[in-house]
This record gives structure tokens, sequence and C-alpha cells, in this order.
């Protein structure tokens, strides 16, 4: 009976589920491990890529600047320049003055880079050594004279020449007329290398003033312009004469010769005036002030010489006199005033005498806007009848008003010649 009470046997187990309950615990375990390997490689990859030389070469980076939008400028025009001629400077004369005002006798427009070539310098035949050449200091018994200038009554000629090409330009060509030995009349001429020059303003043909004349005696050695030439620049400068036997009345004396360069200014306003007529200006440094005004001197291109003066609001009344400076056949002479470009609004008087007789007096023709920078003509007038077939020598007088009110400018006055074929109006009694 006891054995029909005895506890039961376990069961056995089956080994098939034996294995599956160990898969189960080992496959879970396997899954942890292999996932915590996958998450230290993970987490380490760079390290393992390095190792595994996976990794490509370490390239140190560079600063790389900012760059900022600029402005490109457009491209400016340059114009195409054409090459001026530059002159080649010229040599400098010997016969340059190195100090012109200290030029005897003195020329009130003297300018710089005038030139004196004297008597000793030129070609003279016959020479200077030749008996019938007088030196000056023989030729007035009793005065002390340097030996600048030589007389003679025989026949000769004289060549003054420069010793180098003068710039191209305008040029004054003087003369010397000396008190004691110059008389008659002389032919000049002006010529670059063999081209003869023609003279722009007075004349080649040259009157001498006597110390013996009844009118205007002259009383001291003086320059005589025998005309404003303008030079090429080319060739040699010379200055000519040539002259027959002469007498008591008609002694020539061979003296020096000035040249004088003009600013180009001067041609223009030359240019102003007709051509084909006799042409004598007498600028306004050259004429005789009275009433003791004062004086302003204004620098102009169109002022005859680069300047001109001017009189303001005068206290009282101021005479300005313009002389010819020196004699010119009787005739009608037309004269002009240089109205300047600016520092004009004055009014005058004028008067015009003929070797000191008066021929006109009244008021300048009305000057308006269209007149400055210019010549305004004053009329033409003739010779007093009585000094028919004389040499003569006029003269222009502004009278400024005491108390006038504006400024008055004073330049150049030009006297001009009957055109030519021009009919001679009666001469005034």
């Amino acid at each position: 009976m006891m054995d029909q009470f005895q506890a039961p046997k376990p069961a056995a187990v089956k080994p098939v589920a034996k294995r599956k309950s160990g898969l189960n615990v080992i496959l879970p375990v396997m899954m942890l491990i292999f996932l915590f390997f996958a998450l230290v490689i993970w987490m380490n990859f760079p390290i393992a890529r390095h190792y595994m030389k996976m990794d490509p070469p370490t390239v140190t980076p560079s600063v790389t600047p900012t760059i900022y939008p600029t402005r490109t400028p457009r491209p400016t025009f340059t114009p195409t320049v054409t090459a001026t001629v530059t002159p080649t400077p010229l040599p400098g004369s010997s016969y340059r003055l190195s100090e012109p005002d200290k030029l005897d006798p003195p020329l009130v427009d003297i300018q710089p880079g005038s030139i004196v070539i004297k008597a000793q310098d030129a070609q003279i035949n016959p020479p200077l050594s030749n008996p019938q050449w007088v030196p000056a200091s023989k030729s007035m018994p009793g005065k002390v004279m340097a030996d600048s200038y030589y007389t003679t009554f025989g026949p000769g000629s004289v060549s003054w020449k420069m010793d180098v090409a003068l710039a191209p330009g305008l040029y004054q060509v003087y003369v010397m007329d000396t008190l004691y030995s110059s008389a008659g009349t002389l032919e000049f001429n002006v010529q670059e290398g063999t081209t003869p020059l023609v003279p722009m303003t007075d004349s080649t043909s040259l009157h001498f003033a006597s110390s013996q004349s009844t009118q205007n005696a002259q009383g001291e050695d003086s320059w005589h312009s025998i005309g404003v030439f303008n030079v090429p620049g080319r060739d040699l400068l010379s200055v000519n004469s040539a002259w027959g036997p002469r007498d008591t009345f008609s002694l020539v004396a061979v003296d020096r010769v000035l040249i004088v360069p003009l600013p180009a200014g001067n041609a223009d306003m030359l240019s102003r005036l007709a051509g084909d007529r006799f042409r004598m200006i007498v600028d306004d440094a050259d004429a005789q002030i009275e009433g003791n005004p004062l004086l302003i001197t204004r620098n102009d291109s169109l002022a005859w010489n680069g300047q001109f003066q001017s009189i303001t609001n005068p206290q009282k009344d101021v005479k300005v006199t313009w002389i010819m400076p020196y004699d010119v056949p009787a005739g009608a002479y037309e004269v002009f005033f240089w109205v300047p470009g600016t520092h004009h609004t004055g009014t005058f008087d004028i008067s015009i005498l003929v070797n000191g007789q008066e021929v006109s007096s009244g008021k300048l023709p009305t000057v308006n806007e269209t007149n400055y920078g210019n010549w305004v003509s004053m009329g033409t007038w003739d010779t007093p009848r009585l000094l028919e077939g004389q040499m003569v020598r006029y003269s222009v007088t502004f009278t400024v008003k005491g108390g006038t009110t504006g400024e008055t400018g004073l330049d150049a006055i030009a006297f001009m010649g009957p055109p030519p074929g021009a009919i001679t109006p009666t001469p005034a009694q």
C-alpha cells in the first residue's frame, strides 16, 4: 500500500527543450556584446580610421581674406598730343646790352634783350682808318667828346650786322641822330640775309634834325626810329646805308644802331591800322604829363609795349601831350588814340597842333563798348598853308578836367599819312 502512496517522480526533461532554453540566454548576451562593440567602434571611428590609414592627409587651413567689392573706374580719354617743335635756344649776341637802363642817351621804351652795334663793329667802306673819316673827339674843337661816331663828307657805305640770328618776332630799329654831325637825308635798308624787310612803322628814309632849325631845333643826341620790323629769325639781320659826296648841310655821321625787341601784342595793334599808309606810334611812356596826377601803371597784353597808365578822379586839370619824335613832310595826317580794353570811363578834351599852331580843338568822339581795346580816329588834320613844303611835327594834347569822375586810360597815339592816291584836303589857314 505504501508503495501505492509514494510521491510521483518528476518527469524527465526533454533534451530539445533544454537546448532551446540555452539559446534563449546566449543570443541576447551575444547581441548585447555585439551592440557594445558596435557602439565602441562607432564612438571611436575617427581613431580607428587614423590607425587604419583611411584618413586623407591633414591640411592646415589657410586664412582666406575677405574680398570687398570695389569700383572699377571707367577708362579716361587721353587725347593724342601732337608733338610741337621746341626751338633750339639761340646763342647770345655779344652786342646785347647787359644794362639797358644805362643806355646813353636813354630810351624810355627800352626792353630787356636790346642790342647796340657800335660804329667800330660795323663794316664800313672806306674803313675808319681812311683820312676821310673824322672821329667825334676831333670834330668839334673845344668840346670833349667820346669817339662813339665818325664823320665824313666823302662817299661811303656802312653795314651794321648781327653776329647771331635774332629770335623770330617784332623788333624796332633805331639809328643815332647826333647833335653836331648828322644832317640832311640818308636812306637805310634793313634785311635778313639777302632778303629786304619792310618797315611796319616809320620810314627808312631818315631826315636828320638840326640844332640850327628855327622850328623843332635839336638839343641833344637822339635815337631815331627807322621802323618796326617782323623778323623771321632765319638769318643774320643787317642795317645798311650808302651815300655819295656830301656838303656842310648833309654831313654823314656813323654812330650806333639800336635794336629793341617788342611784345607780340604790338603786332596785333598794328594789324588794326591800314598797312598801306605811313604809321608812327607814340607811346604814353613818351608823353609829357602836366598837373602831377596820381598815375597807375597797368599791364595789358593789348597795350603798346604791354603797359598803359591811368588817371582817376583828378582834383585839378591834367594835360597829357604826345609829340612826334621827329619831323615829317607837311600834309594831312589822321590821328588815332588806342582806347584800353579796361580802366577807361573818363572823358577829356583834345587839341591837335602842328609846329605849335592849333589846328583843332574839341572833345574825343563818343567812346562806347565796341571801341574798347581798339583804335579810335580823332579825325584827319592838315598842316597850315604857311607850312606847306616844310618839315613839320604834330602833337596831341588831352585835357582831363579837375573834378572829372571816372578813370582815364592813357596809351598810344598813332599818326597816319594819307592813303595812296588820296586827295589832300585844303590846308588850314
